[in-house]
């Protein structure tokens, strides 16, 4: 016996409902075929909503009114239930298929309706049919659907009449082809409407929510009090029928009607408008009347029909409606879907259970709803996540008075453990900032902002300060495209406070210098994703306080852009072991000749001194009478970046500016899963930075510690080098060679100066499975150690496995280079398999196998 059918049925039906909730309807459908026990308790879950969307047809009905297959085969299914005489002609005519009828629209049934014994229409709760449009017509092939019954009535006089009666929109009459098409289709609607009509009639006192086409609104006005169980309805309006908008009127497609008659039309437009309006209020007022507090949703003026009116005009209308429906109750969500409802009783409705606000596409006036003195955020008492799109200055400070009220009665800080919250006595070193009742303070988890404009940075703090027990994900991001509205400078977390549960941190601020508190991170313990970026454009050396090293043993994801980055603590990484992804540098914003974005680097000399570093080596700090030293006083040495880190999960490495140019390769060593790696030098202080690549960066001494955070050795290590190649091989035993064999994509942009002696021990040495390589901006010399390289050896550099990405070749290069356009009838034998790709336009180029003759 199959286990389903031992289950009590109320379990089997809690298992049905989350199938419902998932929408598998094909799971639900083979459950009808296990056993009696188990489709009956089935039914009610598959026929309660037959015509529900599924998510993946949802985009497909929306863009091209495609209808689901299934629902021809549903419909004749339905319609089969209902005696045969009840049908209005244009329905019945889908049964009336003669036996040499082949046709696809009665293959699936038999002249009579079955009899069968399961009643589906009684478990049907929700009937919403979508009914054909304009958008329909144009895209719907009508030519296999009919069968010859349906055909000879489409070419009858009785419906000929029936269209002259009530025809199409001029508009909708011209896009759809001549008359014949015209009647078809005009055939399509009826017969839609005529089946709504025909499955909602017997079934209308159990109905839950419903669609009621207004082309048929004294059809289902006159049985409104059959309606009992009403709890939502939607009013449908056929853009094929209502002339609502000047495009619709006649006069419209003539420059040179006349100006009466164009404004009689108009008003004529306006008036049925206005009709159509007040025939919605009319339902819902007698069924308010009927049903008192039945009714609790109406949705209208959403069709392709009403696309132009203006929002002013459909928001009053929908609030008007809703006016006369009771106050939304047990309200758990509040966003663009239920506003206007909420607006209609704003000071009604209790907020208290309020778990999610968003604010986008809401009225900028929803901040100045108040009740109690009381704004909206603060009346959500339950409020977990929050999205908003505006901020005014200070929208937070209820919050932060609401927690230093509870700290000043109670002497007492909350203590999260196993995410519930209990609660200590302040010990005397402490502040009062940690302090969080559940039950007082909103436990405010998810934070989403997104602005045009500037922040206050305090509001920032504010929200840090006031849920720093809670919060989980704070995502900040602004998009100042004015200069002039960009703060110079703003301090993020000052006075911070521990943020034990924060595991996702995003500020995207538009602000020249975005400073984070020292102790920032440190009070961060379980972030597993840290975004944090400024509009650092320059900067001098001297101004940089480099932040607290932190313990960050969860995160996966680190990126740095700026004075953020600028001001990070590299120490940091060694406690990062779970890192998957590293992005370090600043905001690239000059252009260059003929190239990308470039960020700013400081002169070499500064940047070595600001880390100690005295001719590429690390060294103790300068006197203090060198001429730079003084500017760059001992306590403002930076922490150094040992570039000896052990990450084992890391696979995208990321650096621009300084943190390219200072990269050392031998971090290599301890990253065997990286498979990306891009670094960027170039500078917007052009000819500069240039990154020469030697044989001492092919290797790493074996007698030192590999992944060691001591100063010592990282000196012994940049001062010593690796012999040349020739030397004995005992003196080689002391280095090993560096090899990411992981490394799939590799770009270095820049000046990157690698001779021929030295490439092929790098690229083929060091990457030996690179797929694609990022060469923008090298020096003719570096592309010609490159392309030499390619040539020497030509078997492991084939199609599948190499794509070279550069700017433009110049003629000049094209003819030292070997270099051609590429061409789909140029003879293969006559070129290297690697593929040049320009990295603007991705024209494509090839290597000649021959190297060009000197010049």
């Amino acid at each position: 016996m199959n286990p389903l059918s031992r289950l009590p049925v109320e379990c089997l039906q809690h298992v049905l409902h989350i199938i419902h909730n998932d929408d598998d309807f094909s799971a639900m459908a083979r459950l009808l075929l296990m056993n009696k026990h188990i489709a009956s308790a089935t039914l009610p879950f598959l026929y309660r909503d037959p015509f529900r969307l599924k998510p993946d047809k949802v985009e497909a009905w929306n863009r091209h009114r495609s209808r689901p297959r299934y629902y021809d085969k549903l419909i004749r299914m339905l319609l089969s239930q209902l005696p045969l005489a009840t049908l209005p002609t244009a329905v019945s005519l889908v049964f009336a298929a003669s036996s040499a009828d082949s046709s696809p629209a009665t293959t699936t049934v038999t002249a009579t309706n079955s009899n069968s014994p399961l009643d589906y229409l009684a478990h049907i709760r929700h009937l919403n049919i979508p009914l054909p449009d304009r958008k329909e017509l144009r895209w719907s092939n009508l030519s296999n659907l009919h069968n010859s019954h349906q055909i000879s009535y489409i070419q009858s006089d009785e419906f000929d009449q029936l269209y002259q009666s009530n025809p199409f929109l001029s508009r909708s009459a011209t896009s759809v082809g001549d008359k014949v098409l015209i009647l078809r289709r005009y055939y399509h609607i009826v017969f839609y409407h005529e089946i709504l009509w025909s499955l909602a009639h017997p079934i209308l006192e159990q109905l839950q929510s419903f669609s009621i086409p207004m082309h048929h609104f004294d059809r289902y006005h006159s049985v409104v009090d059959r309606f009992q169980n009403l709890g939502l309805v939607h009013f449908m309006t056929s853009d094929v029928f209502e002339p609502i908008f000047d495009d619709d009127l006649d006069t419209d497609s003539d420059p040179d009607s006349e100006p009466d008659a164009r404004n009689g039309k108009k008003r004529a437009m306006m008036q049925r408008r206005d009709e159509l309006v007040q025939e919605m209020r009319r339902f819902v007022q007698d069924h308010v009347q009927l049903f008192n507090g039945r009714l609790k949703s109406v949705r209208c003026l959403e069709d392709n029909v009403w696309r132009n009116t203006n929002e002013e005009y459909t928001n009053r209308v929908q609030m008007d409606l809703y006016r006369f429906l009771p106050p939304l109750c047990n309200l758990t969500r509040l966003t663009h879907d239920n506003w206007l409802q909420f607006s209609a009783h704003a000071q009604l409705i209790d907020l208290t259970h309020v778990q999610e606000f968003d604010s986008d596409f809401l009225p900028k006036a929803w901040e100045d709803i108040v009740c109690n003195k009381q704004s909206i955020l603060q009346r959500c008492r339950a409020l977990e996540r929050l999205q908003l799109q505006t901020v005014r200055a200070g929208a937070f400070k209820w919050a932060v008075q609401e927690k230093n009220d509870i700290e000043q009665r109670t002497g007492r800080s909350a203590v999260v453990k196993n995410d519930r919250v209990g609660w200590r006595t302040l010990e005397h070193d402490e502040t009062s900032s940690s302090a969080h009742r559940i039950h007082d303070l909103v436990p405010l988890k998810y934070v989403t902002i997104r602005k045009s404009s500037s922040m206050d940075t305090e509001d920032i703090n504010d929200i840090l300060f006031a849920f720093n027990h809670t919060l989980r994900v704070v995502s900040i991001t602004e998009q100042t495209f004015s200069k002039m509205e960009r703060p110079t400078s703003r301090h993020i977390g000052h006075g911070m406070v521990h943020l034990p549960a924060l595991t996702f941190l995003n500020l995207a601020l538009s602000s020249e210098r975005l400073v984070l508190d020292p102790g920032l991170l440190s009070n961060c313990p379980n972030l597993t994703s840290l975004h944090v970026r400024d509009l650092t454009l320059t900067y001098s050396c001297r101004d940089i306080v480099a932040c607290l090293p932190a313990r960050l043993d969860r995160l996966g994801v680190l990126q740095l852009s700026g004075w953020p980055a600028l001001s990070f603590d590299p120490a940091t990484l060694f406690s990062t072991a779970r890192l998957g992804s590293l992005s370090m540098g600043v905001y690239p914003w000059s252009i260059g000749h003929g190239a990308g974005p470039r960020g700013f680097i400081p002169p070499v000399e500064e940047l070595y001194l600001s880390y100690g570093i005295q001719d590429g080596a690390l060294a103790p700090p300068l006197p203090t009478t060198s001429t730079i030293a003084t500017d760059l006083e001992i306590g403002n040495i930076r922490p150094r970046w040992t570039w000896d880190w052990h990450l084992p999960h890391l696979t995208r490495l990321d650096l621009n500016s300084e943190f390219a140019y200072l990269f050392k390769f031998k971090m290599l060593h301890g990253c065997p899963a990286l498979t990306t790696l891009y670094l960027n030098i170039t500078s917007t202080i052009l000819g500069t930075h240039t990154r020469v690549i030697s044989e001492s960066d092919l290797f790493l001494p074996t007698n030192t510690s590999t992944h060691s955070n001591s100063d010592s050795n990282s000196s012994n290590e940049s001062s010593g080098s690796p012999p040349p190649m020739q030397h004995h091989q005992s003196t080689h035993d002391q280095w090993q060679r560096l090899c990411s064999p992981s490394v799939t994509s590799l770009s270095l942009r820049g000046d990157w100066v690698i001779d021929q002696e030295i490439m092929p021990q790098f690229l083929a040495g060091m990457f030996p499975n690179c797929k694609n390589l990022f060469i923008a901006e090298w020096n003719l010399p570096a592309k010609q150690a490159l392309v030499k390289v390619f040539r020497d050896m030509p078997t492991k550099y084939d199609d599948a496995l190499l794509k070279v990405y550069m700017f433009r070749p110049s003629s000049y290069e094209m003819d030292r280079l070997g270099i051609v356009a590429y061409r789909e009838d140029a003879d293969p034998e006559d070129y290297l398999s690697v593929k040049l790709v320009d990295m603007g336009n991705l024209d494509k180029y090839r290597l000649l196998k021959a190297p060009p003759s000197s010049p």
